[in-house]
């Protein structure tokens, strides 16, 4: 290397083209690292493809419009803004019961937890009559069966 293109560390560039590992030490303060690959190539007598930003190729283009197509045709669906606004209220809405119980006054705030607790209870005594009830019927249409 000549003092006019490098005045970093002395170091010998690899003689091979297929440079895979550089060194960052290597590096300029502006530069990336696949511009210190394209430099130590030119300097091993290589030849480097230019790399021009912003250049898309036909099949590129149709495939970002096919893309955006296809995230147009997603984000409009009203089933997924649905499901979307159900996982937010299941999230928040327990959140929002706690810290209003957590922010009421000292009666109001225990009368509220044990409250909770018995509907909590009543709730689940109600899904388990439901699913005993759902059994028997069964039972009795395999009878009748």
């Amino acid at each position: 290397m000549t003092a006019s293109t490098w005045t970093g560390p002395a170091e010998k560039p690899r003689e091979s083209h297929n440079v895979t590992h550089i060194s960052s030490h290597l590096l300029k303060p502006t530069e990336t690292p696949a511009v210190l690959r394209d430099r130590v190539i030119l300097q091993q007598g290589g030849d480097v493809q230019p790399r021009v930003a912003g250049v898309c190729t036909k099949q590129k283009i149709k495939y970002q419009r096919r893309y955006i197509q296809s995230m147009s045709d997603v984000l409009t669906e009203r089933w997924l803004w649905i499901i979307i606004l159900v996982i937010f209220l299941v999230i928040a809405t327990p959140l929002a019961v706690v810290w209003i119980i957590l922010n009421l006054p000292f009666p109001y705030n225990t009368i509220a937890t044990i409250l909770l607790v018995i509907l909590w209870g009543a709730a689940a005594g109600y899904r388990e009559w439901i699913v005993e009830q759902r059994k028997q019927r069964e039972k009795e249409l395999a009878k009748k069966a």
